[in-house]
């Protein structure tokens, strides 16, 4: 990879679809990046990692919930691990649907899927609408929304762009149980970046 690239490369935790992805595509156009690379991470440790060694110019981590608090994989690389700085934050929006295969049915459903958080913040939803189903935690929403859209057996609790990503469809928008819920993104870089 060209300097040039590595200029416009964000490293974010994946898969596609995640809200750490979202809010790096929210950051790429807040920095005006033309053509922005992403490079897909299966940790925030990993995220540290690709700028620390110069493999990406920015990443993006999440920094806090408003539900869940502080995310102590990101304050642990802060404290122990990284020289990264935090450049910019962004706040997004947290709002999980029901994702499903574009030709199932709630009917079909007998298990919905999703990252334990995912599930929790959705369990009032759960309870009314799809009583009874069984829940698998699955490594992230946005996993969740794959598998969705694969098996109209499977339902995912995730948000839109994952749906979209992934071939699924939002058969439910807004299903949380707390308006209001969010999350605060950070971007960093390397000092003097």
């Amino acid at each position: 990879m060209t300097s040039e690239d590595i200029n416009r490369t964000l490293a974010y935790l994946g898969p596609l679809g995640t809200y750490t992805h979202e809010a790096a595509r929210a950051f790429a156009e807040e920095l005006g990046l033309q053509d922005p690379l992403y490079v897909e991470c299966a940790s925030f440790d990993e995220v540290f990692d690709c700028v620390d060694r110069g493999r990406a110019a920015y990443g993006v981590v999440a920094k806090e919930n408003a539900l869940e608090g502080p995310v102590t994989a990101t304050l642990d690389n802060f404290a122990f691990r990284s020289n990264a700085v935090i450049l910019a934050e962004h706040v997004v929006d947290i709002h999980h649907c029901l994702v499903l295969h574009p030709e199932a049915t709630l009917d079909q459903v007998a298990c919905v899927a999703s990252h334990g958080q995912g599930i929790a913040q959705c369990r009032r939803f759960l309870n009314e609408r799809l009583p009874g189903r069984a829940t698998m935690v699955t490594s992230s929403t946005a996993e969740s929304a794959r598998m969705a859209a694969a098996d109209p057996t499977v339902a995912g609790i995730a948000n839109a762009l994952a749906a979209e990503v992934h071939g699924g469809v939002v058969a439910e928008a807004d299903i949380e149980d707390h308006l209001g819920n969010q999350t605060a993104f950070a971007l960093v870089g390397r000092p003097g970046s």
